[in-house]
């Protein structure tokens, strides 16, 4: 589930991708 917005991401994936998306999210 890595097709969500940011927004969705962070809540789906943000125990796996949460250090490697946290840069992402923030831009």
């Amino acid at each position: 589930m890595k097709r969500l917005p940011s927004r969705y991401r962070r809540l789906d994936g943000a125990l796996a991708d949460l250090p490697l998306e946290e840069p992402m999210l923030l831009s």
